[in-house]
C-alpha cells in the first residue's frame, strides 16, 4: 500500500499521521508509529539499503519497552492490545526481480501485457511475474487463519487490493475515470517510462492537466483520485 492510501485512511479514522519511527524529537507512540522504508521488501538482496523487516521489528520491540516504562505494563498492554497492524509489503521483491534478471521470464511469454496489477505488485511488466504475485497472494489468508486458532483474541482483514486496482484499471468508467491503462505522468508505452526526467536539459516526459481522469499518476504510483477510492474500501 503507498503512503498516500494510508494518509486516506487515517483522515477516515481521525487519527494523525504517523510520524516515522526514527524521526526526531519527542514520539506519542500510544497514537502509533511508522516503521516503513521506501522500497524495502521481504527479502535481504531486495534494496539492502533500506531498513530489513528484522530491523523493523526490533524497532517495533522498543517502542513495547517505552510504552511500558511511560504508561505501566497494564496500560501498555491495552494499547498494543487495541492497536491496528498494518502490513504492505511484497511488491518491491517481485518488481526488483523482475528489472535486475530480465532473462529469468525470457522462457515464459516474452510478450509485455497491457498492464497487471497486485496485491503485492502494481507494475508495467511481463505476465510471468504477475502470476507469482497472484500465486502468492492466496496464501496471506491461510497464514492468518492459522495464527487465529493460535492466537487468543486475534482477528485480521485482507484487503484485495490486486482485484480493487485491476477492476478500476480495465473498467474505468465505471469509477469515474477515463483512463485505465494510460499514465499520468511520462513517456513511450502507456507514459510509463522518464517520469520527471530531462535528456539534455530538455523534459523528455509529458504531464497531464487532470491527474483525476487517471488511475495511474506513474509508473507505479496510483493518483490521489484512485488512492482514496482505495482507503475508503478498505
Amino acid at each position: 500500500m503507498l503512503a498516500s492510501q494510508l494518509f486516506q485512511l487515517l483522515d477516515f479514522a481521525n487519527l494523525p499521521i504517523l510520524p516515522p519511527y526514527l524521526q526526531l524529537g519527542a514520539h506519542q507512540f500510544t497514537d502509533g508509529t511508522n516503521f516503513d522504508s521506501t522500497g524495502v521488501g521481504v527479502l535481504d538482496e531486495t534494496h539492502p539499503q533500506t531498513i530489513r523487516p528484522r530491523l523493523q521489528l526490533s524497532y517495533f520491540k522498543d517502542v513495547v519497552k517505552s510504552l511500558k516504562q511511560k504508561q505501566g505494563k497494564v496500560e501498555a498492554k491495552m494499547v498494543l492490545r487495541n492497536a491496528v497492524y498494518l502490513f504492505s509489503i511484497g511488491g518491491n521483491d517481485y518488481f526488483n526481480f523482475s528489472q535486475t534478471n530480465p532473462k529469468a521470464f525470457q522462457s515464459f511469454k516474452g510478450q509485455y501485457v497491457k498492464t497487471v496489477i497486485g496485491k503485492l505488485t502494481s507494475m508495467l511488466k511481463q505476465d510471468y511475474p504477475s502470476s507469482l504475485a497472484r500465486l502468492h497472494n492466496r496464501y496471506p489468508s491461510v497464514v492468518f487463519k492459522k495464527l487465529s486458532t493460535q492466537l487468543p483474541g486475534f482477528k485480521y482483514a485482507i484487503f484485495d487490493y490486486y482485484n480493487a486496482l485491476g477492476d478500476r484499471v480495465a473498467n474505468p468508467s465505471k469509477y469515474g475515470f477515463k483512463k485505465g491503462k494510460a499514465i499520468c505522468y511520462g513517456n513511450g508505452p502507456y507514459r510509463g517510462m522518464n517520469c520527471g526526467n530531462t535528456i539534455n536539459g530538455t523534459q523528455s516526459f509529458e504531464l497531464s492537466s487532470n491527474p483525476g481522469e487517471y488511475v495511474w499518476f506513474d509508473g507505479g504510483h496510483t493518483t490521489e483520485r484512485a488512492n482514496t477510492q482505495l482507503a475508503q474500501l478498505l
